[in-house]
């Protein structure tokens, strides 16, 4: 049996190689439900309702890159993390991508089943794009190593299946002590076509930070789209707080360098601004706790810990009664450092059916060998 879960695993796992690099914006089609139809033979799907549960473990793949590099680029930090305006670097990319190929949680396991189409923030304030790589240097060095490939922006660095890339204080319009705030209100993935809710599509929400303290944030199901396809209606708000998720470090401590640009400035390239040590924890949200299984939805929006109101009020992320504008970092509200896997959805890997089970152990008790060809 651990055999034929092996295999559904390989199959998928080559399936989930065409996700690597999809350009922003780009429609990412590829399912793999032809793979797992052709490997559910005994094999039934779960039907009860699942729970929001912790990610317990990963199964990745690093992909190489191409190496490329961008000299003599100007600190955007503060004197408090080092990387002062008049410090210069040159920022070397790696190009690669750390692909999450399989995840599990205390209660089952999940592969990845599709990239969303479209992955758009709502913001208020300086247009700031604050991305985040996992690479080598310090604020005295003058080179600044990255493991991935330099992003066009914040929406590209939230469009793949990418571990080694994400945003810093996501939420926060003030308090960040680099000047690290992303003004982000609102985070949109879309998936145009939609898909039906259900206990075995699930999406999974991952933060780099310390364990046990994980930044709260709020999400909710996108159950329409507007003629321009837009969020024009959502399900229930759910909230995840501070310290409750991402208690066991799927990734351990790695270093981080944080990038900024100021995009009312033609051309900025990324500048970094700070450095910092973290693990990363995650955690699994069912499609059926958003909104009703069979329920048709478009994606999900994530929220800063301190929005309010529901349904309607939801869609107006200009709206500052729901939406507050003096986010900050502290306090449970607005810091969390998402990863570059927002985009994903994901579909459960299915239980052996009690009959396939009993076959098995049947042809095992009667010592059962396959007859050999002539």
């Amino acid at each position: 049996m651990q055999n034929k879960i092996n295999n559904i695993v390989s199959k998928v796992s080559s399936t989930v190689g065409t996700f690597k690099k999809l350009a922003r914006g780009q429609a990412a089609k590829a399912v793999l439900a032809s793979a797992v139809a052709a490997t559910t033979l005994g094999f039934a799907s779960t039907s009860a309702h699942a729970a929001i549960a912790d990610v317990t473990s990963l199964q990745t793949t690093l992909l190489p890159g191409i190496n490329t590099s961008v000299n003599n680029v100007s600190g955007y930090g503060t004197s408090t993390s080092g990387f002062v305006s008049t410090n210069h670097y040159n920022m070397n990319y790696a190009g690669q991508d750390l692909r999450i190929d399989q995840l599990s949680t205390s209660t089952g396991s999940y592969i990845p089943a599709g990239l969303a189409n479209t992955v758009v923030r709502r913001f208020s304030g300086p247009n700031t794009d604050t991305v985040w790589y996992q690479g080598t240097g310090t604020a005295t060095s003058t080179n600044i190593n990255l493991a991935s490939s330099p992003v066009g922006g914040f929406e590209q660095a939230f469009s793949g299946n990418n571990l080694l890339v994400g945003s810093d204080n996501l939420f926060t319009n003030t308090g960040n002590s680099a000047s690290n705030n992303t003004n982000v209100e609102r985070l949109d993935t879309i998936f145009a076509t939609g898909f039906k809710a259900g206990s075995d599509k699930v999406f999974a929400i991952f933060d780099r930070g310390l364990t046990g303290v994980h930044d709260g944030f709020k999400i909710a199901a996108i159950t329409a789209l507007d003629g321009t396809g837009k969020p024009s209606a959502y399900g229930t708000l759910i909230s995840v707080a501070e310290g409750t998720w991402g208690k066991t470090n799927v990734v351990g401590t790695e270093h981080y360098i944080v990038t900024r640009r100021d995009n009312s400035i033609p051309g900025d390239t990324f500048h970094p601004s700070d450095t910092v040590d973290q693990p990363i924890g995650g955690v699994v949200v069912p499609t059926d706790s958003l909104a009703s299984a069979g329920t048709t939805i478009y994606g999900y929006s994530l929220f800063a810990f301190d929005t309010t109101g529901s349904g309607s009020q939801l869609v107006n992320w200009m709206n500052s009664t729901y939406f507050p504008t003096n986010t900050s970092g502290v306090e449970n509200k607005g810091g969390i450092d998402a990863i570059g896997t927002a985009a994903v959805l994901y579909t459960a890997i299915p239980e052996p059916t009690t009959a396939g089970l009993v076959t098995l152990t049947a042809m095992a008790a009667l010592g059962y060998r396959p007859r050999r060809k002539a």
